[in-house]
Order: structure tokens, then C-alpha cells, then sequence
């Protein structure tokens, strides 16, 4: 009984230890069928879209058409409106009338002094009349009209001498200017060829020469500083060519001298282009900075030369300008005293010694007598233009030529001077008002092109340094030729192509979350269709919870932005 009992109990425990195991095991088949079941099943993630924007992509805003420039209509004087002549939207032309202003005292006034004009005028002519008599017979006597009329003549006789002598001198003066400015125009020729070749030797703009070692950095700092004065010296050069083979004669040496002076100021310009280059270039390996320093230094004394010499050319023109003027100033002093002699010689005709002093006081009296007369006409002339001026005042005129925008009078209204009556605004021109976000006012550029409602070209004019301080928004102005007749006010497209942006060089902003940053790592998971695909980043710049990154993506791509903690390269994933 005793082995019975420890048979059974042996079997007992041999059934205990077999379901036990039986469960352990059974567990663990069903803790692998579990995780086999939880790999194969997607994870839900979310996404955001990055658009993989190369050299090219478009950016379109909208914004505000704004008259290129719109200038007010004012009263020019105190008064009533008495007609009023134009409305919103007409097309007005400079000094055209658009309205006019009464002023009942304004209008006696004027009545007043037209009839006061009117009566010194009358007296003026009496006093020429009896002054005139007093002339004519102080002038009848003829005792000594011979002699004085022989002593004009000789008078007469040499001023016309004079006059011959001076002509002669003037031609011959002109003559030997005109031929030193020829001469000098040769040397400024010289000047200007000296400072194209050194230029040249900078910037290999023609020819093959160039300064050792310069060429890598030349205007490293600003490429299209370069390209602009590598321009503007072919095109000086290609003038001073067509000067060095051209002839002039002594009757064109002003043609010459202004030639020169033009040429001079271009090259003026190359020089400025060369020092800007330089000012852009660094140092290097091969171009130190003592070389570098000594050409900047260079340049500055072929500047001051070139502007000193176009000083010089710029007399020279002057000089030969003025001399026709002044050799005119000459003979009209002597043309003058030719006239002079030859009419007192007609007086001397008609004078005689006792009748020549009567004659002389008549002269005086009537220019004294004449003179009061004519300050009195003078004052009352003026009284009159005065108030005439402000009688045209009243009427109301456009300051230019435009569309009317603004109408802020009516018939019979009462105005003052300097009141704003309404609005005239250029619209053959338009600018349309963009108020842009800084990141996308960053990729437009002054004087970049841009179409506008997809039909019209425009030109980037204002960018504005700073943004907006309660919108955050930066003004950006595109000015266009108002083809399509955009109404002021009204909302237009504005689309740029962009030639450069951040993410044409690889450079995204994304969420802060969706970055990993392991010790010797940062990656993101982007969605390949049903799977993460981990994709290494180089971050940049963190702000707030966003982060900028470097990446090279192949197109259009989905980045995972939630979720992601628990992905592992080639997941699978369940967009939400």
C-alpha cells in the first residue's frame, strides 16, 4: 500500500510538472505569435508634404494696384465754387480746367485798376507829346551843324575800325584755340587708352593679359559687378577705338572736345566698375593682400587722374564754347558805338552849338518827365497783373495729366486757399502693393521681373527694409504698364520666377519633432509608399519648435511628423 501511495503520488507530480510546462510554453508560442503579428501590422503615422522647389519655381501674391503717382487739387484762392467740371474715373490733360471760384470783391478790384491803368496811360502819352515839341524846336538850330557834323563823321570812321580790327583779332584767336583743343584732345585720347589697358589687365575683358593671380578671386564677392564692368569696358573701348582713327578738322574741335569729354566719363565709369571689382575681390594663395592693397591704391590714382583730366577737357569745351559768345559780346559793344557815332552824326545834321544845349535840356526834361510818368504806369501795371493773377487763380486747373480718383467739392461750397478739391492719379502706370511674409520677400530681388494677372510684365521698384511692426509683413512694390486698365484698388496677381530660394539648396524648415538627434546622428523618416524610409539630415538652425535641416531629397516627399519614435528603417506605416 505504502509503494502504492508513492506511485500515485509520483504520478501526481509527473501530471503537475507536464501541465506546467505545458503553459509555459504555450505562453511564449503565443508571446512570438504576438510580436509577429505586432511587426507585420503598419504603424499609424502623420505626414507633411515638402516641396523639393528648384531654381525656377513660381511664387504668387497678391496684392493691391496703387497709381504710380497721384498728385491733389487745390484752391489756388479764397472763394465760392461756382461750376464745378469734372467727376470720378474722367481723363483729364495738364492745366486742363476742371472748375472755377467767384470772389465778387476780387472782380472790383480788378475793374478798378484796369481804369486806373487805363488813365495813367493817357497821361504818359501827353507828356511824350509835349516833351516831344520841346525836342523838335531845340533842334531847329543849324549854327554849328558842320563842325559837328564833321566830328561825328571822324567819330563814325573809327568805329567802324574798330569794329573791321577786332573781327580780324577774333578770327585769328579762334583759330589758334581751336587748334589747341585739338592737340589737348590727343592727350585726353591718351589718358583715357592708358586707364582702359589697366583696367583691362584686371579684368581680362578683352585680350588675354591679366594680372597674375588675381583671376580666381576677382570679384568673388560680387559676380555681377564683374560682369557689368567687364561690359562697360568693351563698350569704352570699342569708343575709344572708333576716336583714335577718327580726323578732325579745326572746325569741328568742339565735336572733338565733346567726344573726348564723353569718352573720358565712360572711362570714368569703367574705373569706378574696376575699383568696385576690387573692393569685392579677396586675397589668396596666389593674390596676397599687399597685392591686392597695392591695385586698390593704384586704381585710386588712375581715378584721380581720369577725373582730373576730364576736368580738363570738360574747360577745354567750355573755354570753346564761350568764345563765339564772347567774341559776339565784343562786337555788339562795338557794333553798338558804330551806332552811336553814326546817329550823332544824323543829329549833328540837324543841330547847330546854341540849339544843341537847348536840345540836350529838352532831353533831360523829357527823360526826367517820362521817367516819373512810366514809374507811375509801372505801379499801376503791376497793381493790375496782381490782381489779374489772382482773378486766374479762381480757376480751378489739373496739375497733370490723369485720371480723376478723388472728387471732395460741390457747386457753391465754400473754400479756402490751399483746400484740397479732389485727386488726379497717373494710371498709364501702376504699381501693385505687396505685403509679403520676410522668407518670401527674401527670394525677390530689386528690379526683378514679375507678371502680373498672368498677362503683364512688371519690374520689382521697392523692397522695404523692414517688415510691418503689428503684420510682420514686408512691402514689396512691382510697377507695371497699365495695359489692361487695372483699376486702383483693386486686387491683381503678382507671380515671380525664383531664381534662387532655400530649398533650391537643399535647406528645409520642418517640425522640431520630426527630427531624431542620436549621439553621432540626425535623421527623419519620410513615407516610401508603405514603409518609413530613414533618411540622414544636417540640422541647421532651431527655433521654437521648428527646425531648419540640410537634405537631399528626390522630389516631392512625405515626412513623417508623428509617430515616428517608434519607426525603424523600412516600417510599415499607415498614413493618418
Amino acid at each position: 500500500m505504502k509503494n502504492f501511495a508513492q506511485y500515485k503520488f509520483l504520478v501526481v507530480a509527473a501530471v503537475i510538472v507536464v501541465v506546467v510546462i505545458g503553459i509555459i510554453v504555450s505562453r511564449q508560442f503565443k508571446n512570438q505569435i504576438s510580436e509577429v503579428v505586432s511587426n507585420d501590422l503598419p504603424k499609424a503615422v502623420k505626414v507633411m508634404t515638402l516641396k523639393s522647389l528648384k531654381s525656377g519655381n513660381k511664387l504668387e501674391v497678391e496684392g493691391t494696384v496703387k497709381p504710380e503717382s497721384k498728385v491733389d487739387i487745390v484752391a489756388l484762392a479764397n472763394g465760392t465754387v461756382r461750376s464745378v467740371n469734372f467727376k470720378l474715373g474722367d481723363k483729364v490733360g495738364i492745366n486742363q480746367v476742371l472748375g472755377g471760384l467767384s470772389d465778387s470783391q476780387l472782380a472790383t478790384s480788378y475793374s478798378n485798376s484796369s481804369l486806373n491803368y487805363s488813365n495813367i496811360s493817357q497821361n504818359v502819352a501827353l507828356t511824350r507829346t509835349l516833351t516831344d515839341e520841346g525836342v523838335k524846336q531845340a533842334s531847329l538850330g543849324t549854327d554849328r551843324a558842320k563842325e559837328v557834323y564833321e566830328q561825328a563823321k571822324i567819330a563814325t570812321d573809327n568805329a567802324k575800325q574798330n569794329l573791321d580790327n577786332a573781327k580780324n583779332l577774333q578770327t585769328k584767336g579762334k583759330e589758334d584755340q581751336q587748334n589747341n583743343a585739338l592737340v589737348a584732345y590727343n592727350n585726353f585720347l591718351n589718358v583715357s587708352g592708358a586707364a582702359l589697358d589697366q583696367s583691362n589687365y584686371i579684368l581680362k575683358a578683352d585680350g588675354n593679359s591679366q594680372l597674375d593671380g588675381i583671376n580666381d578671386t576677382l570679384s568673388v564677392l560680387n559676380s555681377q559687378a564683374l560682369s557689368q564692368a567687364k561690359e562697360r569696358l568693351l563698350t569704352t573701348k570699342d569708343s575709344y577705338r572708333k576716336l583714335s582713327v577718327k580726323k578732325y578738322s579745326t572746325s569741328e574741335a568742339t565735336e572733338a572736345l565733346r567726344a573726348a569729354v564723353e569718352l573720358l566719363s565712360e572711362t570714368k565709369s569703367v574705373v569706378d566698375g574696376v575699383v568696385k571689382v576690387l573692393d569685392n575681390t579677396i586675397s589668396s594663395s596666389k593674390f596676397s593682400d599687399s597685392a591686392l592693397s597695392m591695385q586698390r591704391s593704384s586704381f585710386v590714382t588712375v581715378r584721380a587722374n581720369v577725373v582730373s583730366t576730364l576736368s580738363a577737357a570738360q574747360a577745354n569745351l567750355q573755354g570753346l564754347q564761350n568764345i563765339d559768345l564772347i567774341n559776339k559780346r565784343e562786337l555788339d559793344g562795338l557794333n553798338a558805338a558804330v551806332r552811336a557815332a553814326t546817329n550823332q552824326l544824323a543829329q549833328a545834321q540837324l543841330g547847330i552849338d546854341n540849339a544843341q544845349m537847348v536840345l540836350n535840356n529838352s532831353k533831360q526834361n523829357q527823360n526826367q518827365q517820362l521817367l516819373l510818368s512810366k514809374s507811375s504806369l509801372d505801379n499801376a501795371r503791376g497793381q493790375m497783373n496782381l490782381v489779374g493773377t489772382q482773378l486766374a487763380d479762381l480757376t480751378v486747373k489739373s496739375p497733370i495729366a490723369g485720371e480723376i480718383t478723388a472728387k471732395t467739392v460741390e457747386l457753391g461750397a465754400e473754400v479756402r486757399i490751399g483746400q484740397k478739391l479732389g485727386e488726379v492719379s497717373q494710371t498709364n502706370m501702376v504699381k501693385i502693393v505687396l505685403n509679403m511674409s520676410p522668407e518670401d520677400a527674401d527670394l525677390v530681388k530689386l528690379g526683378q521681373k514679375a507678371t502680373v494677372n498672368g498677362k503683364l510684365v512688371g519690374t520689382v521698384s521697392n523692397i522695404n527694409p523692414s517688415a510691418d511692426a503689428i503684420s510682420k509683413k514686408v512691402l514689396v512694390e512691382v510697377v507695371v504698364e497699365n495695359k489692361l486698365k487695372l483699376k486702383p484698388e483693386t486686387l491683381a496677381k503678382v507671380q515671380f520666377i525664383l531664381a534662387d530660394n532655400p530649398q533650391a539648396r537643399q535647406q528645409y524648415k520642418v517640425p522640431l519633432a520630426a527630427v531624431t538627434v542620436a549621439q553621432n546622428e540626425s535623421y527623419i523618416f519620410i513615407a516610401g509608399g508603405k514603409e518609413a524610409k530613414k533618411v540622414g539630415v544636417e540640422l541647421l538652425e532651431v527655433d521654437g519648435d521648428w527646425a531648419t535641416v540640410k537634405v537631399a531629397l528626390p522630389g516631392d516627399v512625405k515626412v513623417v511628423i508623428d509617430g515616428n519614435k517608434t519607426l525603424s528603417d523600412g516600417s510599415l506605416i499607415e498614413i493618418k
